[in-house]
């Protein structure tokens, strides 16, 4: 009775005839525009919510196993055919059972000058090279933790210049600043936070079409950094751009590496086009540090192989099997163990790289969830006092099927199958083990244009995430 009555306060009907008029009304004037409604409820039968109920949401979830939202969204899109164009999007959401009550997803505007964009606020990203609806998850960045507010100098996805190997070279980058938002999060799971923590990335993926063939490959580099609490002038800003040691005033770490917590991934993608659909194989390689640029880490990384159809109607639509390794991370030692016997940049000790760990409070995370693939467990699932990132040696086999049965019914299937070992500090008492499974239906009737209802039921067998079952029900208009 009590999630009843708390779907029916936040869903509230007065409220959402008031907000659908006004956007109705603002989309009269305005074709470009379109708008979103969303509620979603989920209830967990044995446990917490179930792992793929929680994870790659773009951080809207919880573990609380009964809650709920309400999302309105208001969007503008851009149009190809000018130079000059912008977009902009506003999306809110009012939940019960969640960190916050109520959250600003998505806030930002975008203005595009030919193949140049400049992005400006909050807006929900996803992993490079990778199908959102099938993959475990981006290495480096995923989709599943909270967008963070930053200013970005982008290209618009793939662009091609005439004058560049005849069209055949596809670039795709970006580089940005901003500031992570869960400061009062952290300090409520940790009882303390720094400063206001600062974030940078940069990307950059190249893509060549080889002339007369349905081959491509791409080969691509991004890279994350966390930086700031109170070293906010402009020479960190500098310092974190071009990788270089920090200063007198920085932690002894990185005077000793690089300013800042980075990471990143190189990507490596082999493309094959054929009548009936596209095929995928291809390389995350993540690393920490030099060691893993240059693959000391052996196996680690996110292999991949992918199928999305090119056909109509009925049938399997996208095909995703991964494996997914982060045990070695260029070994189990690092020479800051050895820093008062072996002093001098000679020796090579380079292991022990603890992925996804920062200096900035709780790791390469955001409210409570890591910001890369989430099989590296994030911090919501520390018990006992845990926090921060306590799961980064992992192996795992993932496994995702979408398809239609028919023009108005899909489907799409998750399956899998981790183990976990900790970390090299703190290695767990015996190697866990983990099933992970999602099914989810959704139905969009022609009768009722622009809704959509969609059915999930989710379970989790094993030692680290639990014995959860649930499920949710999601109903959203868009217009």
């Amino acid at each position: 009775m009590k999630y009843k009555r708390k779907l029916q306060e936040i869903a509230n009907p007065r409220w959402m005839v008031g907000m659908l008029l006004c956007m109705v009304g603002i989309q009269t004037g305005l074709a470009q525009l379109h708008g979103r409604i969303e509620t979603e409820g989920k209830v967990s039968v044995t446990g917490q919510t179930p792992f793929w109920l929680v994870n790659n949401r773009q951080g809207l979830a919880t573990l609380e196993k009964e809650n709920a939202y309400l999302r309105v969204g208001l969007f503008r899109e851009m149009q190809d055919s000018t130079k000059w164009d912008y977009r902009f999007g506003f999306d809110v959401v009012e939940a019960w059972n969640y960190p916050s009550q109520f959250v600003v997803q998505q806030a930002y505007c975008d203005v595009r000058y030919k193949w140049l964009v400049l992005s400006m606020g909050s807006k929900e990203r996803w992993g490079m090279l990778k199908n959102r609806a099938l993959s475990s998850g981006g290495m480096s960045l995923s989709g599943n933790a909270r967008p963070i507010p930053q200013v970005s100098l982008e290209t618009p996805g793939f662009v091609t210049f005439p004058w560049l190997l005849h069209n055949r070279l596809k670039v795709d980058g970006g580089i940005a600043y901003g500031e992570m938002t869960d400061e009062a999060f952290v300090k409520r799971q940790l009882g303390r936070s720094d400063d206001p923590v600062l974030y940078h990335r940069k990307s950059l993926i190249l893509q060549y079409d080889f002339k007369d063939s349905p081959w491509s490959a791409a080969l691509g580099l991004e890279t994350h950094a966390q930086f700031g609490g109170d070293q906010r002038s402009l020479k960190y800003y500098w310092m974190v751009f071009i990788p270089q040691s920090g200063d007198e005033n920085s932690p002894i770490y990185d005077q000793m590496y690089t300013f800042g917590s980075t990471h990143g991934s190189w990507h490596l993608c082999l493309i094959w086009r054929r009548k009936e659909g596209v095929w995928r194989l291809y390389l995350e390689n993540f690393f920490e540090d030099s060691s893993g640029i240059v693959k000391k880490n052996r196996m680690d990384g996110l292999w991949g192989l992918e199928y999305t159809s090119e056909k109509e109607g009925a049938g399997v639509t996208g095909v995703t099997l991964e494996y997914l390794q982060t045990t070695d991370q260029g070994g189990p030692m690092h020479q800051w163990l050895f820093r008062d016997i072996l002093p001098g940049p000679h020796y090579n000790v380079y292991g022990n790289d603890n992925y996804y760990l920062s200096a900035y409070n709780s790791g390469w995370s955001h409210w409570g969830l890591v910001g890369g693939n989430p099989l590296i467990t994030s911090p919501i699932y520390g018990k006992n006092g845990v926090t921060g990132i306590f799961n980064s040696r992992v192996k795992a086999f993932h496994a995702g099927v979408s398809w239609n049965f028919s023009r108005v019914w899909r489907g799409r299937l998750l399956g899998t199958y981790t183990r976990g070992w900790g970390t090299y500090g703190a290695p767990f008492d015996a190697v866990s083990e983990d099933y992970l499974s999602l099914l989810e239906v959704s139905y969009a009737p022609r009768k009722l244009k622009g809704w959509q209802f969609t059915l999930s039921g989710a379970m989790d067998r094993g030692d680290l995430y639990g014995n959860n079952s649930g499920g949710s029900l999601k109903v959203g208009f868009g217009f």
